[in-house]
């Protein structure tokens, strides 16, 4: 499993850590609807600045704690080799305190790894009188060992061939016991990837895994501080502060006069490198280089990390090392005793040396993200890239896409917002909280007859202002059908306040042809209702005459009848 990995749903495609890795080993591949960053390992120098700077924490160091727990409850003799950072890199109220975890965990051997520092030390000085290669950069720094190995590698002649502190403890507690497990704990994440490659140090935990092991600290809060399995480190110590390792090997320091220099923080590591290759480095004998600002009381995985550009804080650490080496440091240094031989190691070449594109495919991508010109180029370096040059060479070895240059991407989201917005049928006004208009669309300038002009302008001068003011105030949808006389038009409108933007958006449809329609629908049935009524009064006229006819008509007969049924009765 790789030392650093991206969980793929936490990623957002900020590109923060491309932007703040120092050798840019980050790469972007499409997943679906988004992009994922990705570690390349074969450029990665383990650093671990994607791991602290990472907003959604989806960058994470593999975690050994597991392996480590099953040799404990499986019986193995396992050490600890503690790095001395560990009074700052562990939040624990004693130091002594981290020591007594440690044995109540399980651990047999509990050690500082200030004791290899001191091995190494020893030799660091003795080859610094006749080294063949100056200046010599000292290797304890695996972050240092991989930049050079990786990025540099016509530097490897400089690196002095020895093991680190870790591996130089590891083989010194070996040498006593071969079947003994050493585990490292410290503040750095490519000590993983180093106790990897090599078989002296079977497990590397950090100081953040070891805190989350205990709980926060509460594994630790019921034991009495603790002092460290002899023999016990002094000047080693000293190691994770910048100018440490120079105290501990005895090589003069000295400012004026001194033929060494201690370097600290990754942007001047690179600088000094850039500068080496160049053949421009001058009377300097020995190089002190450590990645982390400050030194390895700065490193990534401590405990309760603060930000890395925390000086006030990285100067608290620093002291707070210095008083334990003061305090701590033993009446008589050890004798610490290793073959001369385990000290030393081999380099590899690592780099990576990938064809650089041709001019031809470099302006084809250009091309393709609307930078034709020199002055198209921005360089705003907001895709991670310090240059678009740089970027298109990274999308034509596959490690970048297009979709990451955001000045691309807001004008194609700008032009596909225009064309769907001008694209619609009805009329579109957008006005800020004072009701100043910020866009129209193609049909509400159709629709009120206008130009691009009356942006910028108040929205009273096309349409009535109250109607926006009701909306802003209210923070409700208003729909309403509206006769504009000045523009002869009736519209259907639709007007709604967008919060996150502040913005009052006014949809418009004509309805002016139908309201036309239903009013001559209207005028229609009016006539023709009054037509019917007309034709009802006349035929109840009728009907009343036709009454009043028959009803004189039997009025005569009835009188007639009566009179002839008289005469019949005077008859008989």
């Amino acid at each position: 499993m790789s030392v650093i990995y991206t969980v793929n749903a936490k990623c957002r495609d900020c590109y923060k850590c491309l932007r703040l890795c120092p050798v840019q080993a980050i790469k972007f591949s499409s997943g679906g609807a988004n992009m994922r960053a990705q570690v390349r390992e074969d450029e990665c120098i383990l650093d671990g600045r994607c791991v602290a700077v990472c907003p959604q924490k989806a960058k994470k160091v593999r975690r050994d704690v597991d392996l480590v727990q099953s040799w404990l409850e499986g019986g193995e003799k396992v050490a600890v080799s503690l790095a001395p950072s560990f009074v700052v890199g562990l939040p624990a109220s004693d130091p002594g305190l981290v020591v007594a975890g440690l044995k109540k965990s399980g651990f047999a051997i509990v050690q500082e790894t200030a004791l290899g520092a001191e091995l190494a030390a020893r030799e660091q000085r003795r080859l610094s009188h006749g080294m063949l290669v100056e200046p010599q950069i000292n290797s304890s720094c695996p972050v240092v060992v991989n930049l050079v190995e990786r990025h540099y590698p016509g530097l490897i002649p400089h690196l002095a061939p020895l093991v680190s502190p870790m591996v130089a403890h590891a083989r010194f507690l070996k040498q006593r016991d071969p079947e003994l497990k050493v585990v490292f704990i410290g503040p750095c994440i490519a000590k993983k990837e180093e106790a990897d490659q090599l078989d002296d140090v079977d497990a590397v935990l950090t100081f953040q895994e070891l805190w989350d092991w205990w709980n926060g600290g509460e594994f630790i809060a019921d034991v009495a501080p603790a002092k460290f399995d002899p023999p016990h480190a002094n000047l080693g110590r000293l190691f994770p502060i910048d100018g440490g390792m120079l105290k501990t090997a005895g090589i003069d320091g000295d400012l004026v006069e001194g033929q060494s220099i201690a370097i600290s923080g990754m942007d001047n590591c690179l600088s000094f490198m850039e500068t080496l290759s160049q053949g421009k480095v001058e009377g300097i004998r020995t190089v002190e280089m450590l990645a982390c600002p400050g030194g390895c009381i700065n490193g990534p995985a401590a405990a309760a990390q603060a930000p890395l550009t925390d000086i006030v804080n990285l100067f608290q650490r620093r002291q707070r090392l210095l008083a334990f080496y003061r305090t701590q440091a033993p009446k008589e240094p050890a004798s610490l005793e290793l073959a001369p031989r385990l000290l030393y190691r081999d380099y590899e070449d690592r780099g990576v040396n990938e064809p650089m594109p041709s001019e031809e495919e470099i302006r084809a991508v250009l091309a393709q993200v609307g930078k034709v010109t020199k002055e198209d180029e921005l360089n705003c370096g907001a895709c991670g890239y310090s240059s678009c040059r740089d970027k298109a060479v990274a999308v034509c070895r596959g490690h970048a896409e297009l979709e990451m240059c955001i000045p691309y991407m807001r004008q194609k989201a700008e032009s596909i917002a225009s064309l769907v917005l001008n694209a619609l049928p009805a009329g579109v006004i957008v006005v800020d909280g004072d009701l100043t208009i910020k866009e129209i669309n193609n049909a509400a300038r159709e629709l009120f007859h206008c130009s691009d002009k009356v942006i910028g302008g108040d929205v009273g001068v096309l349409l009535e202002p109250e109607h926006f003011r009701r909306v802003l105030q209210g923070r409700r949808v208003d729909r309403r059908r509206v006769a504009y006389h000045r523009h002869g038009l009736v519209v259907e409108q639709t007007i709604f306040f967008v919060p996150e933007h502040s913005m009052i958006v006014g949809i418009f449809t004509n309805v002016t042809q139908e309201e036309e329609r239903l009013r001559q629908v209207q005028e229609i049935k009016q006539a023709a209702a009054e037509r019917a009524q007309e034709v009802i009064n006349k035929q109840m006229k009728v009907a009343q005459e036709i009454a009043s006819l028959l009803g004189e008509t039997t009025a005569e007969t009835k009188l007639s009848l009566i009179k002839l049924i008289e005469l019949l009765r005077e008859e008989q």
